[in-house]
């Protein structure tokens, strides 16, 4: 005895439909994947308004002067300043950028009456990072510390400190 035929209902053609929608769906998020795949992932960097400079803005200025500039592990605090400093290498001296997120007032209320060759920063374990008298540079909200270095390297981060908005 033969079976009969089953009857195709309203739920198997839409069954179909559904896994055609799926399907076409599930190819457009791969081509939109694949598409997106070369695109590089860097952030667009922030625009500054002045006296609201952030430790990229210190970056590119030094890059500007024709500095190599990296940012580098760990940092360093001074207990005359009120902010902790960003340590960056740039050709062979060690800078620490700190950078007063209230602007300009802060940075001035903070270093108005402090002599600045006696600026001493501490690593971590509190140990003066230096032994040597640091030269130290000021610019819009930015003090910058610098150690090491020569003449040239200098002058380029003191015209880069001193010329940031």
């Amino acid at each position: 005895m033969q079976r009969p035929k089953p009857v195709r209902t309203g739920r198997t053609y839409l069954s179909w439909a559904l896994f055609a929608l799926s399907a076409a769906l599930f190819i457009a998020v791969a081509v939109m994947w694949y598409q997106d795949r070369d695109k590089p992932e860097q952030a667009p960097v922030p625009t500054t308004a002045p006296g609201s400079n952030q430790a990229i803005h210190v970056k590119q200025a030094l890059e500007a002067e024709g500095l190599d500039v990296e940012f580098a592990p760990g940092g360093g605090r001074s207990d005359e300043l009120t902010v902790v400093g960003q340590l960056l290498k740039v050709d062979g001296a060690d800078i620490y950028a700190f950078i007063y997120p209230e602007g300009i007032a802060q940075r001035e209320d903070d270093t108005s009456e402090l002599d600045l060759s006696s600026i001493v920063v501490l690593n971590t374990r509190g140990t003066p990072v230096s032994t040597e008298s640091p030269r130290v540079y000021l610019g819009s909200n930015v003090l910058v510390v610098m150690y090491g270095g020569d003449d040239d390297t200098a002058a380029n981060v003191q015209r880069a400190i001193e010329g940031l908005p």
